[in-house]
């Protein structure tokens, strides 16, 4: 397939992702549309009724998120810490930026690394979002074979991309459709420039979360959840409706002469609001109705959060379905489990992906094939330790001959790279 054809291939497929993407974002921000709602109801209440989002969307992909933080990469086959890999990673700023492409990984299936060498000559990794850039595969491989990134002004009359090859890297501009909202044109895309890629490879990494092998863009991670959250939005939503309108005691009054206006309106006779009423009639009789009671509301609200405990992994605990406190910090680590296989699996995925980003970082910095570099990466512990639990077990692991830097990295959870260590490894 010609540049060109990949270019109108992928900028096609972008257009066709755009609905799905801007739903996910909705949910993870909580703007999503009110549902169960029928469109009588609607059009009757004409947008006076307000929802409580239940953001369960962004409860999910936070939980997993802030398990995953990347503490160093090692190299080659003894997996040795790399501080020169570690320092590509911070020079671009990706202890901030990294974070970002994972959380939006989860929200959108996939987003995007990029690796290319800036200014200085020196290799530079970007995060890119997926409503912008998209990898096409291989059917047979799985392999990226082309990759195209897009992007317009702000007012939207010229539009740009940039379509990334094995062999070469080529640019286009064309005019903008800025009466279409700045949306990217389709053809008539002129050619700026083309640029050799020596690298041989795609310098596009996908992040993909997914599970199966068809899931080559990505899978939301709150994606069984968004029809859970729209009934727990709706039934929170009815049950302050509910109790604005019918919790109150109603008060009613009889034997009473109504007092009209000269306009034969009637006028208001007490304050809802009084606490005492009084009549000078002595037919007139006063009470008040039951108050609503609310306890389905609050059944069916614990029946849906069971339900998105049981789809999402999360604890009971983390989405409001028990108040108690764990007895003990291994019924915590017991109830984690799921989350904890969620985030082990998140862990597998984007860290091959960081690992081929910083194989073609380091490529391009000391030159070599790409494929020939094996990069692992690191993560920090999942469990929550205390300090003094952690240097307990890494003193007892060293006592029995365990490598001291590969204790602090495995069982303190510390980046060897960032460790400054003196003297020899016996310790002396």
């Amino acid at each position: 397939m010609s540049t060109h054809d990949n270019l109108v291939y992928l900028n096609q497929h972008l257009d066709a992702d755009q609905a799905r993407l801007r739903m996910l974002r909705m949910y993870y921000a909580g703007e999503q549309p009110l549902a169960f709602l029928s469109p009588g109801d609607a059009e009757k209440l004409n947008g006076r009724i307000r929802q409580l989002a239940v953001n369960v969307p962004r409860l999910m992909v936070r939980a997993v998120a802030d398990r995953l933080a990347v503490t160093g990469f090692t190299s080659g086959a003894d997996a040795v810490p790399s501080p020169s890999l570690w320092e590509v990673w911070r020079r671009s700023r990706m202890h901030r930026r990294g974070p970002q492409a994972i959380t939006e990984a989860l929200i959108s299936g996939r987003s995007y690394v990029l690796v290319w060498t800036g200014p200085s000559g020196r290799p530079v990794i970007s995060v890119e979002s997926p409503c912008s850039v998209l990898a096409r595969h291989d059917p047979a491989s799985g392999e990226v074979v082309a990759a195209a990134k897009r992007w317009t002004n702000d007012e939207g009359t010229q539009a740009w991309a940039t379509v990334f090859e094995p062999d070469k890297i080529t640019r286009y501009s064309a005019k903008g459709n800025s009466f279409l909202g700045g949306s990217v044109p389709v053809s008539d895309w002129s050619v700026l420039e083309t640029i050799d890629n020596p690298l041989g490879v795609v310098p596009v990494v996908p992040l993909v979360h997914g599970s199966r092998i068809e899931d080559v863009h990505g899978v939301s991670v709150f994606a069984d959840l968004m029809g859970l959250t729209d009934a727990l939005t709706k039934t929170v939503t009815d049950a302050l409706v509910a109790s604005e309108a019918y919790a109150r005691p109603r008060r009613w009054a009889t034997g009473l002469q109504l007092a009209t206006e000269a306009d034969g309106a009637v006028s208001e006779m007490f304050d809802p609001d009084a606490d005492l009423m009084l009549a000078e009639e002595r037919e007139a009789k006063f009470g008040q109705f039951d108050a609503s009671d609310l306890a389905g509301y609050a059944a069916l609200t614990g029946v849906l959060t069971g339900q998105i405990s049981a789809v999402s992994a999360l604890p009971p605990h983390m989405v409001g379905g028990t108040t108690s406190t764990p007895p003990s910090a291994e019924s915590l680590q017991v109830a984690l489990d799921g989350l904890s296989g969620r985030v082990r699996a998140a862990q597998a995925s984007f860290g091959d992906s960081f690992g081929r980003a910083m194989a073609i970082a380091d490529t391009l910095q000391l030159g070599g094939d790409v494929e020939d570099r094996l990069i692992e990466t690191q993560w920090a512990a999942l469990e929550a330790r205390s300090l003094a639990a952690s240097a307990d077990a890494a003193a007892k692991l060293i006592t029995v001959g365990v490598d001291p830097m590969a204790v602090v990295d495995k069982a303190l959870g510390w980046a060897g790279t960032a460790v400054t260590r003196e003297g020899n490894t016996d310790g002396n």
